[in-house]
């Protein structure tokens, strides 16, 4: 059993120094608009989409001690390549990634349990990797708790973590993030769709796996005006998924806005477009070893592939325009990838007017914003050059509270609805 649930870092002077320097990257503002300078974090080679080999994990359960200790990654999520005894009290968990060069923000998942209680300590080791994720548990994967940092050592010099735990023979799932597989994202859409006659879910391809890609039609087929909605391209991004749920869930209301919003616009959602990444625990990419928001310029991946003739196929209605794009991750601390204000679109400044609503509705929050005018091969860059539609990457932070993330979410749904509705009614 681990002993509290605050979210608190414990950090050494190298520590603070990295995060002192990670907040001046996000927080640093570029004049009063409350915009941020743009940052890059891509890996040599991440814009060749061409697939490339993975390393797959070894389904297994590490039996230790003669099975007095037990670990398993044999689940959908997880993400351990190896676990060793090092003494008594102290094992190695080590964590690699699909392939690299890749993104430095290593997921993990495993589940341990043991005949008898004791108290132990596991360094995680991190390949190809560096700490991101505060560790988070279940006994259910149900309920998800967090690390007390008492608990929590992260050695940034040996790019080490370790965790002190109790360990007993209830199974425990250690995690960087909740667990969120393609099955949980398939029930949700299905659950939608059967809860609501204005949703509609179809299966629109399939995955390098063989995976169904769902998208669900939310309000009227008939409409000239289309949003465009997809999340889950990045694996361990929980929180860009969470938000999107709650943003979609939103649209779906009984009040006034959300009936003459349905009434008057279409919404296509792909709300999981890496379901074999996610179910493999990889870090970033897809079993083709590609970060697919980098595949919107070749669309070289099956996924993409599959995305891009699916809202081609929406277009295909006569005179109908798409309005919006928005497309769900997670990062350090919320933010917004966005295009100039003045950027010519469908409806030029939409974004902005947006942010500007949370900015004004959303208590204790401004809304980050990352300005960029250049191309590159991601989702928003696709769409706003194909469609001509505003486009936005909004990034959630990893560590924004769930309750935080639903409320930002639902606001910012009502502010799109609203804005959206003053302009075509």
């Amino acid at each position: 059993m681990v002993k509290s649930d605050i979210r608190v870092f414990r950090f050494n002077f190298l520590s603070f120094l990295l995060l002192f320097v990670a907040i001046l990257v996000y927080s640093c503002k570029s004049g009063d608009s409350g915009h941020l300078k743009p940052a890059s974090y891509d890996p040599p080679g991440s814009t060749d989409t061409r697939s490339k080999p993975i390393e797959y994990q070894v389904k297994k359960i590490f039996r230790l001690e003669n099975g007095k200790i037990s670990v398993s990654n044999e689940f959908p999520g997880a993400r351990l390549n190896n676990f060793l005894q090092l003494n008594d009290t102290l094992f190695s968990a080590i964590i690699t990634p699909e392939n690299a060069p890749i993104n430095r923000s290593p997921w993990y998942a495993f589940k341990i349990w043991s005949e008898e209680p004791r108290d132990i300590d596991i360094q995680m080791e991190y390949v190809d990797g560096s700490h991101r994720y505060f560790p988070e548990y279940s006994y259910d994967d149900i309920t998800w708790q967090t690390f007390d940092s008492a608990n929590v050592k992260i050695d940034t010099i040996r790019n080490i973590t370790t965790l002190s735990l109790q360990v007993s023979p209830d199974t425990l799932t250690i995690a960087a993030q909740e667990l969120i597989t393609s099955r949980d994202a398939a029930r949700w859409a299905e659950n939608m769709s059967a809860k609501y006659p204005f949703i509609t879910r179809e299966i629109i391809g399939y995955s390098n796996l063989g995976k169904p890609l769902y998208a669900l039609k939310i309000g009227n087929d008939e409409s000239n005006k289309l949003v465009a909605v997809i999340g889950r391209q990045h694996p361990p991004e929980i929180t860009g998924y969470l938000a999107m749920q709650a943003f979609i869930e939103a649209l779906t209301g009984k009040d006034s806005i959300a009936q003459a919003f349905r009434k008057n616009f279409l919404v296509g959602v792909v709300p999981m477009v890496n379901p074999d990444g996610s179910d493999q625990g990889h870090w970033r990419h897809n079993i083709g070893g590609v970060d697919l928001n980098r595949d919107w310029v070749n669309f070289h991946q099956p996924e993409t592939r599959a995305v891009k003739q699916y809202y081609e196929s929406l277009m295909e209605h006569q005179d109908r325009e798409m309005i919006f794009e928005i497309d769900f991750h997670s990062t350090s601390v919320d933010l917004f990838y966005v295009f100039p204000a003045d950027k010519p679109s469908n409806f030029t400044g939409l974004t902005h007017r947006w942010l500007d609503s949370l900015d004004a509705n959303v208590p204790d929050y401004s809304a980050r914003r990352i300005t960029s005018d250049g191309n590159s091969p991601v989702s928003t860059y696709h769409f706003y050059q194909t469609y001509n539609a505003e486009a936005v990457t909004y990034e959630v932070g990893d560590n924004t509270p769930r309750e935080r993330i639903s409320e930002i979410s639902e606001i910012a749904a009502d502010a799109l609805m609203k804005i959206l509705l003053e302009k075509y009614n």
